[in-house]
């Protein structure tokens, strides 16, 4: 065999090897993505933080009646102990 026939095929199979190990997302990204999530947040918290408080409009309590207390009869006789 000449040495053209024979460097053809080990040129390919050295091509298909670095092709074969570039392919994939080796799960980089979603740890990006994760880190800018939290990056973002924060942020917010830290705005919050420094917001100043806001008064809030509670209003005063009302007066409301309250019914005497009504003299409910029982069925225990008097001086008993209800069972």
């Amino acid at each position: 065999m000449s040495k053209r026939t024979l460097l053809l095929p080990l040129l390919l199979l050295i091509a298909l090897a670095l092709s074969a190990c570039g392919g994939g997302d080796q799960g980089a990204s979603e740890a990006v993505l994760t880190e800018a999530a939290r990056i973002a947040s924060e942020g917010l918290t830290q705005t919050a933080l420094a917001a100043p408080p806001t008064a809030t409009n509670t209003p005063p309590p009302t007066a409301t009646d309250t019914p005497p207390p009504t003299n409910t009869p029982t069925n225990t006789p008097e001086g008993g102990i209800p069972t």
